[in-house]
């Protein structure tokens, strides 16, 4: 090697001199690289690695450190930093960096080949905290059931702690409220018309009795022409299997729901129904059909709240908003906040029917209300 080589060349020197296993030449060369001003992080990740492999620890850190303060999200200076403290059996630090390169690279088939073995060795060290961690947890709290009952919150920090579960937010597709409360669901005790209306059940189910023979006035829930922007697929587009019957529709009463179903329109006065210019209430039957599944999804505002009474509902029903499993039952009204991802499924070979209608959140107070409202005429009007 010649004294007079540049910064660059002592680098590729350096990298290739570690390629063939010549950690100490391969030490000596990246060090003179940087020593002449290569301070490229690659050149600070292989000099950690010359280190690490010659059992110099507290350089190899060192190194890596330096890679990670150049660049934070350096995916080799992340795993060898994290190689480094697993070699000292300080698992907990390791297990710390071997989650951040992981958040880096969530697709496991974007790991570049080299790597794999080292992302298999910390997938395999963050499974075995966490099963120390969870036995520690259960040691502590052997009774999760009671706590689930008696401190749901907490027991859902836990869960979340574990990987269990995982956050969920409102994620509205077209208008979004600011500072509203994060929460999925809601008791129906929360709401002084609930038992009310709940107390009609049977009078709503026969009107609905009245409409299934006929059908006519059921629709695919999600229609489409060739002419829609469709930015998604569904199976469920123009597919029956999940259909409704409109009472309200985009905010407009429908002439035959007039007709048909006077005492249900009657009782969701006590209701406070969203009324906004072109878009709600959407009151409707919603009908799900056996083996029909409807894939996760947001709905397009955070300012109101979705009701659901159950009116026909088989085993084998139910739905998931949030981390929340619902399983419906008859004439119990289930409220939610639509805009936090949900889906629903019927597994059962009979059909599954809700009354759907959908209410102003409560937390917005009459000022607000008043505001969405004026804002939707505005954007009814102008065709937005």
């Amino acid at each position: 090697m010649q004294a007079n080589m540049s910064a660059e060349q002592w680098a590729r020197q350096g990298l290739q001199e570690l390629q063939n296993n010549r950690l100490e030449t391969a030490r000596d060369c990246l060090t003179h690289a940087i020593e002449a001003g290569y301070t490229h992080p690659d050149v600070f990740v292989a000099l950690g690695h010359s280190f690490r492999r010659l059992g110099q620890v507290e350089p190899a850190l060192q190194h890596f450190t330096q890679a990670l303060k150049l660049n934070p999200r350096h995916l080799r200076a992340l795993l060898g930093k994290a190689e480094t403290l697993e070699g000292q059996q300080r698992q907990n630090e390791a297990a710390q960096f071997f989650s951040a390169a992981m958040k880096l690279v969530p697709d496991p088939d974007a790991i570049p080949a080299d790597l794999r073995p080292v992302f298999m060795r910390g997938f395999e060290l963050i499974q075995l905290r966490q099963q120390s961690l969870e036995t520690a947890l259960d040691a502590q709290f052997p009774e999760m059931h009671e706590l689930q009952a008696n401190s749901p919150r907490f027991a859902g920090s836990l869960d979340m702690l574990l990987g269990r579960t995982r956050p969920y937010y409102q994620q509205p597709t077209r208008y979004h409220y600011p500072d509203l409360p994060q929460r999925a669901v809601y008791d129906r005790s929360e709401f002084e018309w609930a038992s009310a209306l709940e107390a009609q059940t049977d009078m709503i189910r026969s009107e609905l009795l009245g409409l299934l023979p006929r059908e006519a006035g059921f629709r695919p829930y999600l229609e489409a022409s060739d002419e829609t922007i469709r930015l998604r697929d569904s199976a469920l587009v123009n597919n029956p299997d999940w259909s409704a019957y409109y009472l309200w529709k985009q905010g407009e009463l429908q002439d035959d729901a007039k007709r048909s179903c006077p005492r249900t329109i009657e009782a969701l006065q006590s209701a406070p129904l969203d009324h906004l210019t072109g878009q709600a209430p959407s009151v409707l039957f919603s009908v799900l059909k056996p083996g029909a599944y409807i894939p996760p999804h947001n709905g397009m505002l955070n300012t109101r709240l979705i009701c659901h009474l159950p009116l026909i509902v088989p085993d084998n029903c139910g739905i998931r908003i949030g981390n929340d499993i619902i399983n419906w039952r008859e004439g119990e009204l289930v409220i939610f906040d639509d805009s936090v991802e949900h889906e629903a499924w019927n597994r059962s070979d009979q059909t599954r029917v809700i009354l759907l209608f959908e209410i102003w959140k409560p937390e917005l107070s009459v000022r607000e209300r008043a505001e969405i409202t004026e804002l939707f005429d505005v954007l009814a009007h102008s065709g937005t």
